[in-house]
């Protein structure tokens, strides 16, 4: 659309000025539909005195260089409960630094198979990985516990571009399974999907599980962009989950991500597990 408008300037200066008012209109209309349709999967507000969950998520790449000591002094200091790193080889040799205030792990057992790596300040439950055409354990699905016991479903993803098609399906289904149920029940959804938000797969993932975005996306991609980059990465919520803040963070580690830092209001759950001391 951005290509368009400025094609409709050239026009205009080309004396083709009906024809460019033409284009320019068609393109600011589509514009707006984008962001009327983005707009229907806004989270409803969070109730006052709702618990909150400081998430992180970065797609850090395989090939990064960023030194171990660096990317710990960074995670350490990222103020999150939940961190889940995708493509997180780089980070292996950083896990015993960040083991005192993350004692909670899962993933990434070995250099050779380190996908997803899932690090936690509070207590986790049972975890399901799923696997793709591109490589294993680049899903998980797993519950982590809040302070008082009650518990929220939390899915991470690392989804293969969706033109591949055919070896798209794994992933699809997968994601149909963890997804299905109850509408209304409360979980925190986030990952590398390789998709904007007004994709196809973005907009099914959402009509077809009740997810719901942040007030605007957040470009992610490719990170030497910044702001002008594309939002493919997301955290997503549903039920009794909302996202009030949702912030880049780790755009100087040297992954060609952008990760993401969301604060997410928790209230209305009724999943209980262990609590503080257990």
């Amino acid at each position: 659309l951005g290509v368009a408008l400025g094609g409709a300037g050239l026009l205009a200066l080309r004396k083709m000025r009906r024809l460019a008012a033409t284009i320019a209109l068609l393109s600011l209309a589509g514009g707006a539909l984008i962001v009327v349709d983005y707009r229907t999967r806004l989270a409803p507000s969070a109730p006052t005195g709702a618990a909150t969950l400081e998430v992180l998520w970065v797609n850090l790449l395989q090939s990064n260089t960023v030194s171990p000591d660096r990317l710990s002094a960074e995670l350490l200091g990222s103020g999150a409960d939940l961190i889940v790193l995708a493509e997180a080889t780089p980070a292996f040799d950083a896990i015993p630094g960040l083991s005192d205030l993350y004692p909670y792990r899962a993933g990434c057992s070995t250099p050779a198979r380190c996908e997803l790596l899932i690090l936690s300040r509070r207590p986790l439950g049972p975890i399901t990985f799923g696997d793709t055409a591109f490589g294993q354990q680049r899903m998980a699905r797993f519950p982590i516990y809040m302070p008082d016991g009650t518990a929220v479903m939390v899915v991470a993803v690392h989804r293969i571009k969706p033109w591949y098609l055919g070896l798209t399906n794994m992933g699809d289904e997968w994601m149909n399974a963890v997804l299905s149920g109850r509408r209304d029940r409360s979980m925190i959804v986030m990952g590398d999907f390789n998709a904007t938000p007004w994709s196809r797969r973005m907009s099914y993932l959402a009509d077809t599980h009740g997810l719901r975005s942040f007030t605007r996306p957040v470009a992610t991609w490719p990170a030497q962009a910044g702001p002008f980059g594309l939002a493919i990465d997301h955290v997503l919520t549903r039920g009794g989950a909302q996202i009030r803040s949702l912030t880049s963070w780790g755009g100087n580690l040297g992954s060609n991500h952008v990760g993401l830092r969301a604060s997410v209001a928790i209230w209305d759950i009724t999943t209980t597990g262990p609590t503080e001391g257990d």
